[in-house]
């Protein structure tokens, strides 16, 4: 038998608020959902002043989300139950958060993958401390990395010298997909390097007639999809392996391909 309320959906329940209004209450349940605990010990350990502490023990025990045992405070079933949920709540917000960012560049809906899919995979973004963290992870995969398929969305010296490393030490089997833009960029300063290429690896490298949404890289199993914006700055890189994933990536791929052309032509 389970418990039904009626709730007006456009009615955020008192105990939400109650929580998200307060760090002070999470951090207290929180930590006495891992057991007993005498008060002022608690409260030195949170590092939190004494009138703030005793009042967020009162409200605690107000919602009956804690009570007294002893000469000390722990959390109730009910408060377990709380704690748990409301952490899984900020933890999936603050996934939300991420992918938005990651979506500012990339059109939700270009990622045909249900969501619960794309909220598994790892992702990287560019941040003011570090700005560059979603190319460094990149640039490390494919430098791990055996087998490798791609579209390939910008061009820079760092990227060309990664493709570079890709194209003539990974598996015949490896492929990279260019828009014919970054194909000719890539020839006007790199020519040499590409007739080089052509002449002493077996690896297939294509142009496409178009431009990319997103880069896409498979590498050995795993899906990279990168974030750019309009200067073609990498913003965000998305790592997921999960079949769904795996299998979007290889139509998406396959699906471009079709509309390709081998590189040695514009060689």
């Amino acid at each position: 038998m389970s418990i039904e309320t009626e709730t007006d959906p456009g009615e955020v329940p008192d105990n939400i608020e109650f929580l998200t209004s307060s760090h002070n209450r999470v951090v207290v349940l929180r930590a006495l959902t891992e057991g007993v605990a005498e008060p002022t010990e608690l409260r030195r350990d949170l590092g939190m002043p004494r009138s703030t502490f005793r009042r967020v023990l009162s409200e605690l025990q107000e919602r009956r989300y804690i009570e007294k045992q002893g000469r000390g405070y722990v959390a109730t079933s009910l408060g377990e139950y709380v704690e748990e949920h409301f952490s899984d709540y900020i933890t999936r917000m603050g996934t939300v958060e991420k992918l938005s960012e990651f979506y500012e560049h990339v059109p939700p809906s270009e990622i045909d993958v249900d969501t619960e899919t794309i909220a598994e995979s790892d992702l990287v973004l560019s941040e003011s401390f570090n700005p560059h963290a979603p190319v460094e992870r990149f640039l490390e995969a494919l430098d791990e990395g055996e087998k490798l398929k791609g579209l390939a969305p910008v061009v820079s010296n760092v990227y060309t010298e990664a493709y570079q490393k890709a194209l003539l030490e990974d598996s015949p089997a490896s492929e990279v997909v260019f828009s014919r833009k970054i194909a000719e960029a890539l020839l006007a300063r790199q020519e040499d390097m590409f007739e080089y290429i052509m002449e002493t690896c077996l690896t297939q490298s294509y142009v496409y007639d178009g431009e990319f949404t997103l880069g896409l890289a498979i590498i050995d199993g795993k899906v990279y999809i990168g974030s750019y914006d309009n200067d073609g700055i990498m913003r965000g890189l998305l790592e997921n392996d999960t079949d769904e994933m795996l299998e979007w990536a290889h139509e998406y791929y396959e699906s471009h391909k079709q509309e390709v052309e081998p590189f040695e032509s514009y060689v």
